[in-house]
């Protein structure tokens, strides 16, 4: 399936207009709850528009749909258009990410950061290049580039990390994504061509880089104690509780399947992986649940993965390796549409704290 603007800015409208509909509807009628302690700008909002439950959300709702139109945009980059459109969808509809849009905290803008950050990690490292680096030659390092020019390469995610930090401190440790990456980009580069390669050299300077950042935004923080730290809903049930059981198995097929597409499945990999395994760990701050919710944008991602594939091997865009499994592979992806469509239809209108539950404003069912 080829990505035509023609055909996929219709898709992206009516996600927009979906996500849209899903966060503001009926935004003014709810009143602020006391632990609903807003967005630093919101004050900057209230001086111009006044104060108002509506104004106060404004933020929140905004980020999510922006963080529906990325996932889009670079879902169908980085794996194909039916992953665009697909996990955006799940987006747009999650009960999780709908409730992160209807009320007024930073848990929409630190998901739509996080997820900038990953984006820029992957135009900052890989310069826009798709594929697998084993399948590449090794990459001759001609003239080196000064340190100091690499590290200014490095200037936006410095500061999207920075932001990301300013709006919570405790999401220091999701920032280890970026270093897990570079070492397994280091590893590739090392197999494929040694340490003459070009761009082992360049995944330990960025590796190092990370990791000073990292300790510097770690020692700097005050609230990185691990007393702070919220033990609801901790270890893996709590994120599989978060999630749901049909997503979390999505979401661990879409990894197996990521780690064949090269640089960007395994980022997107580390992304969501990392995060919830360090959220696990005690001397970290954030909570599992919080973690699975932070990370939510990449998640779908890779739970749109196994979906895109159902569809593209129904609609006969893909021939399965061998004709004989044909069939069955044709049977499997219509198994899972149907039980996407069925998971789906239940987190959206079924479960009493589901979508439908959370626009109509009924807020004790938050998460």
């Amino acid at each position: 399936m080829s990505f035509e603007k023609d055909y996929w800015i219709w898709d992206l409208i009516l996600l927009v207009a979906l996500a849209g509909l899903l966060r503001f509807h009926g935004l003014e009628q709810l009143p602020l709850d006391p632990a609903e302690t807003g967005i630093g700008f919101q004050s900057i909002l209230f001086q111009y528009f006044g104060e108002s439950e509506w104004i106060a959300r404004l933020p929140s709702a905004v980020c999510g749909i922006l963080a529906t139109t990325w996932i889009f945009l670079w879902g169908a980059q980085w794996f194909g258009p039916w992953n665009g459109s697909l996990a955006a969808l799940l987006f747009a509809v999650c009960p999780a990410s709908v409730y992160s849009g209807r009320v007024a905290t930073a848990i929409s803008l630190e998901q739509f950061l996080l997820f900038l950050f990953v984006v820029s990690a992957w135009k900052r490292i890989e310069c826009n290049c798709l594929g697998h680096p084993l399948t590449e030659p090794p990459r001759a390092s001609g003239r080196p580039s000064a340190v100091l020019k690499q590290a200014l390469h490095f200037l936006p995610l410095v500061v999207l990390a920075i932001l990301l930090v300013a709006v919570n401190s405790q999401l220091v440790p999701v920032l280890l994504l970026l270093p897990a990456y570079c070492i397994i980009r280091a590893l590739w580069s090392w197999r494929r061509g040694g340490h003459e390669d070009h761009e082992f050299k360049r995944s330990l300077l960025y590796l190092f880089t990370s990791l000073g950042l990292i300790g510097f935004l770690w020692y700097s923080g005050e609230s990185l104690s691990a007393s702070s730290r919220t033990m609801e809903g901790g270890g893996y049930p709590g994120i599989i509780e978060e999630l749901g059981w049909p997503l979390f198995v999505a979401i661990v097929a879409g990894t197996m399947m990521a780690t064949t597409k090269g640089r960007a499945g395994w980022l997107c990999a580390c992304g969501f992986w990392v995060p919830v395994v360090c959220a696990i760990f005690p001397f970290t701050p954030l909570s599992p649940r919080d973690a699975a919710v932070l990370v939510l944008p990449i998640a779908v991602l890779l739970a749109g993965i196994p979906l895109a594939w159902a569809v593209d091997e129904i609609k006969g865009r893909k021939i399965s390796a061998r004709k004989r499994y044909a069939t069955l592979a044709k049977f499997a992806a219509v198994v899972i549409l149907i039980v996407a469509a069925v998971a789906v239809t239940t987190e959206v209108f079924v479960r009493e704290d589901g979508t439908a539950a959370i626009v109509r404003g009924n807020q004790e069912s938050s998460r």
